[in-house]
């Protein structure tokens, strides 16, 4: 926040600026201090760690991250799970000829991010298109589907990635 005077009326007024601005007004005090000096105490926080716990994403296997070239952890939206990683009995019912598996298929979605991820030279989130077999009824050829890879922090600051459907945050 910021005083200010209008030199129309000499009147005085208060801005709220933006995090950064509120952040850098107030120190050298970390993104979270900055935010509970000038919002106060949160009523609730929902942490990564909570949404991993209750299946809201779903962690990739650090060495398939590893093996795909992504450099930080990786999490999938459940619904992004569901519809571009999720395999089962009922899957391969649909889809009999197909050769999918879990493992497989995750392998595709982490190195179709890696890749997106390197041609985006930094804007984001990143853009990408993975071609899956759906797993809800049977199809011969695949579909197209777009996911996004968003970069963040973790509950301790570290950074994190986490890959989602369009719309979903």
């Amino acid at each position: 926040m910021s005083q200010h005077i209008d030199p129309s009326t000499g009147s005085t007024g208060t801005t709220i600026g933006t995090t950064t601005d509120v952040a850098a007004e107030l120190g050298e005090r970390s993104h979270e201090e900055a935010m509970r000096a000038f919002w106060g105490e949160p009523i609730h926080v929902y942490t990564r760690a909570d949404a991993l716990r209750d299946g809201v994403l779903g962690a990739a296997p650090a060495e398939q991250v590893r093996q795909a070239g992504l450099p930080f952890p990786v999490a999938l939206t459940a619904e992004a799970w569901a519809d571009c990683v999720r395999w089962d009995a009922a899957a391969q019912r649909a889809n009999p000829d197909p050769l999918q598996d879990e493992a497989g298929r995750l392998h595709d979605v982490l190195f179709l991010a890696h890749y997106a991820a390197l041609a985006a030279r930094g804007s984001a989130p990143v853009p990408f298109t993975v071609h899956r077999v759906p797993a809800d009824r049977a199809c011969v050829h695949g579909e197209d589907v777009e996911l996004f890879l968003h970069g963040g922090r973790g509950d301790a600051g570290e950074p994190v990635l986490t890959i989602m459907l369009p719309g979903q945050s």
